[in-house]
């Protein structure tokens, strides 16, 4: 019998698979471990390994499917789970129990039998052939038979089950081996779509290790450097840099904080000299240590170029700004110079004896060259905004006076095209504010004046309206205001580029009504400035109405008198009823919305006929009008023809008292007015304090407490002399300023000695003698020497023994420079305070009244510590 194969396993360690057969040779055993050909099974565990990858080589596949295309396994490990040994489940346990069962039977029934017959074995040795030992032998033969037999078989099974088992192992293998090389092929799939992604970039692309060793370069660094692969894996290679800011040293080796860092260098290359844009980054492994660096470079050549051409035109521009600034403030100085004299001559004239018609005159004048003053400081602040060195100016002023100020200021250029200009101001606002009046005057007449260039016919309302304002806390408001007209107006697409810089709606507006288009972008530039907003409602033919609002702070320190406080003084008032006839459509609007504001009831009307019915009408129903407010010329007559014929009409009782609205060219006529029977008069545009106060003058006279100012000199002869008189050397080049100044300094009782220039000041303190002098006003641009430099050498000549000496002598400024470095400079150079051109004359008053009455305390203080 051949016992070299019994099933899949011999004795001799053969195993076969199929056809196969594998020898004992290539079963090696091991702990846990069945080596078979190029197999090993490691039973136990769970993990499929392979001892070395698939080649690169391997074609892709979808996963789970076979490729022919692939190369042959190469020898592998694989690690699975077996389970226990066949003897010790299912069939093979029973068998060996069996097995074991029936041999403990026969060798005990063989043993019985043996004890049984050892007489006749031992007692007759003859018999040891006999037939019962035989039998004996036989049962012990055949049971060792059944034995073996019955434990082949269970080795049989449980070699089977084995096999099939091993089979199931190898499928389950093959598949996982499969899949394994699908995945194999879907990485080596990615990696070659990343390699070749990074190579397609345009950027230089590297890495390096730890140590700064090249590990991976791209194609376009190799191109911009001039170098192949070779040369430069496993170097430190550094490029020539010739600017730039260098990257920071790598961090240590473990550190989770992320690493990123940026910076332009100035490259040799080998193509020239060219700028990158490096951006790095480090990769670290799980455990946080560093395991490359990843470098991208971006050439920036044209946008450094770019950045160089833009930073020499930015220089270029503000060294023009510069320029211009300078210009200005040059221009600014040289119109300051005549400017003054135009100021202190109207002021002067305004102080001597005038009539009415004279000193309206000389207001106008001046309010004229203020407003001309106004004008250049404008320009001025332009040229400041667009440095950025604009400033807010916040001092206490009347909001109330300069808005109708500035619509007194602008309505004779408006009467003298035939239209109006008309004020309404919110009766609760209260006229006492915080803020910059010239900015706001500024914004006003640039608006206004824009309204009347393009109005042809009808009118300019100027509104103010007051809210409050949270971000000021308790004291703050916000004052919205709004310029109506009703001329030629905008289109849609116009509107947004109204504020623009030397910008108009139509060019052909600007040969018609003239005009720069920069008053609306400086109104725009200051209202942002003083923390407001500015816009604009408009439509083609239908006029515009442009408003802005900003924030001011109430002057807590004056007493609030808000127009309604002034009806709310005149409670009589209440409910009276008063007339409007007049022409004026914007002012009558106004007008009625101011007078119904105050508690009256206003009625207005155009023509005179319906006027006249209406006055019969209330006097016929006990309620007759008291007041009546008439315009110049009317609709269907003149104003003096419709009194008559309202005297004719109207029984004396119930005649209201009249009052005439005029404009300043007709000022010469009110004396025939007044002989024609009108009891008053108002200018337009009416101002509305005055319209309560003349309402309530004529209507209750007996009660009328406010005395009208008199048009009276400011220097009457039998006026006081000032408590403190001077000796004062004014130093000024200009005749016309020099008159202007010594009149205002003698009309105080100050004497004045002049000097024309810096050096015949110097010498004039020289030569002063005994008679020395309290004060200089010293002009700063002067020929020869000028006031800065003649400063410099007036405190230079020492304080003197009393401390009264000529290097003490108190300085003050006298310059057209309106700029805050001008001051700055006065005060740098030694002088001891600044006035600005045109001079103010209580700015003047005060000022020297100040420093000669220090000089005065100092001199006294001297003589008592000689006694």
């Amino acid at each position: 019998m051949d016992h070299s194969r019994f099933g899949p396993f011999t004795r001799s360690g053969v195993i076969g698979l199929g056809k196969g057969r594998l020898t004992g040779k290539d079963m090696r055993a091991a702990p846990g471990q069945l080596k078979i050909g190029d197999w090993s099974v490691l039973i136990d565990k769970e993990i499929i390994q392979r001892d070395d990858p698939v080649p690169p080589s391997a074609a892709p596949s979808a996963p789970g499917r076979h490729n022919p295309a692939r190369p042959a396994a190469s020898p592998r490990t694989i690690r699975a789970r077996m389970g226990s040994s066949g003897a010790k489940s299912g069939k093979g346990e029973y068998s060996s129990n069996m097995v074991a069962s029936v041999t403990v039977v026969l060798f005990g029934l063989t043993a019985a039998l043996l004890l049984a017959m050892s007489q006749d074995i031992f007692g007759r040795p003859d018999g040891l052939f006999s037939p019962r030992i035989i039998l004996v032998l036989a049962l012990l033969a055949t049971g060792m038979a059944i034995w073996a037999w019955l434990d082949a078989r269970g080795r049989i099974k449980n070699l089977n089950l084995q096999s099939r088992r091993l089979e199931l192992m190898t499928r389950e293998l093959e598949s996982s081996v499969e899949i394994l090389n699908d995945m194999n092929w879907e990485l080596r799939e990615s990696e070659e779509r990343y390699r070749g992604l990074v190579e397609s970039q345009a950027d230089v692309i590297l890495r390096r290790d730890a140590r700064g060793y090249l590990t991976f370069v791209n194609d376009t660094f190799c191109k911009v450097f001039g170098l192949r692969r070779d040369q430069v894996i496993g170097t430190r290679f550094k490029p020539q840099v010739l600017s730039g800011s260098m990257p920071h040293p790598i961090m240590s080796q473990k550190d989770e904080t992320p690493y990123r860092y940026h910076c332009d260098q100035e490259i040799q290359t080998a193509d020239g000299i060219k700028w990158i844009a490096w951006e790095e980054f480090v990769l670290r492994d799980n455990t946080g240590a560093v395991r490359e660096v990843q470098s991208v470079g971006r050439e920036i050549t044209d946008r450094k170029m770019f950045e160089a051409e833009l930073a020499k035109a930015r220089d270029e521009a503000e060294m023009a700004n510069q320029s211009k600034s300078m210009f200005l403030a040059a221009m600014s100085h040289e119109i300051r110079t005549p400017m003054n004299g135009v100021l202190g001559m109207a002021g002067l004239l305004l102080d001597s004896q005038l009539d009415p018609e004279q000193f309206h005159h000389a207001s106008v004048l001046k309010k004229s060259g203020e407003a001309l003053l106004s004008l250049i400081d404008g320009i001025l602040d332009f040229s400041k905004i667009e440095a950025g060195k604009m400033l807010i100016d916040a001092k206490p002023y009347n909001v109330v006076d300069l808005v109708e100020g500035i619509a007194e200021l602008l309505s004779p250029h408006a009467h003298a095209k035939g239209i109006e200009v008309a004020v309404l101001v919110d009766p609760d606002i209260n006229p006492h504010m915080i803020g910059d009046e010239a900015r706001l005057r500024q914004i006003l007449i640039n608006l206004t004046g824009n309204a009347i260039k393009f109005t042809e016919k009808g009118g300019v309302a100027i509104h103010v309206i007051q809210e409050d304002c949270k971000d000021l806390g308790d004291g703050g408001k916000s004052l919205s205001f709004s310029v109506r007209d009703t001329g030629i107006g905008l289109a849609s697409n116009e509107a947004d580029v109204i504020f623009e810089e030397f910008k108009q709606a139509d060019s052909t507006r600007t040969r018609k009504y003239g005009g720069t288009g920069l008053g609306l972008a400086i109104s725009k530039r200051l209202v942002e400035l003083m923390g407001g907003q500015i816009g604009v409602r408009t439509r083609r033919g239908q006029g515009s109405n442009f408003f802005f609002r900003v924030p001011l702070q109430q002057d807590l320190s004056q007493p609030v008198t808000s127009l309604r406080d002034i009806a709310d003084g005149r409670k009589r008032l209440a409910g009276m009823k008063v007339m409007l006839l007049s022409t004026l459509t914007v002012e009558a609007e106004l007008l009625v919305k101011a007078m119904d504001g105050f508690g009256m009831r206003p009625a207005s009307y155009r023509n005179c006929n319906k006027a006249l019915q209406e006055l019969k009408q209330g006097a016929m129903d006990g309620e007759p009008y008291q007041i009546i407010l008439c315009g110049r010329v009317l609709d269907d007559m003149i104003s003096v023809d419709f009194l008559k014929l309202m005297r004719r009409e109207l029984p004396e009782a119930v005649l209201p008292k009249s009052i005439v609205l005029i404009t300043t060219r007709e000022r010469s006529q009110l004396e025939y007015l007044r002989n024609d029977g009108f009891a008053a008069y108002l200018m337009h545009p009416v101002r509305q304090a005055s319209l309560v106060n003349q309402i309530y003058r004529l209507a209750f006279p007996e009660d009328y407490s406010r005395v009208e100012p008199e048009q009276v000199s400011a220097a009457q002869p039998n006026q006081p002399a000032p408590a403190t008189t001077a000796r004062i050397l004014l130093a000024e080049d200009n005749d016309i300023n020099a008159m202007l100044a010594v009149s205002l300094l003698e009309r105080d009782g100050h004497e004045v000695v002049r000097a024309e220039n810096g050096r015949v000041a110097i010498e004039k303190i020289t030569d002063s003698g005994l008679n020395k002098f309290d004060l200089v006003l010293m002009d700063v641009h002067m020929p020869e020497l000028d006031g800065l430099e003649a400063t410099r050498n007036i405190r230079a000549m020492g304080h003197g023994s009393d401390g009264l000496g000529a290097g003490t002598i108190p300085i003050i400024a006298l310059t057209a420079n309106a700029m805050k470095e001008d001051r700055d400079m006065c005060l740098e150079a030694g002088m001891d305070d600044y006035l600005s051109k045109p001079i103010d004359p209580d700015q003047l008053k005060i000022c020297i009244d100040n420093w000669a009455n220090r000089r005065s305390s100092a001199a006294l203080g001297g003589l008592f510590n000689e006694d």
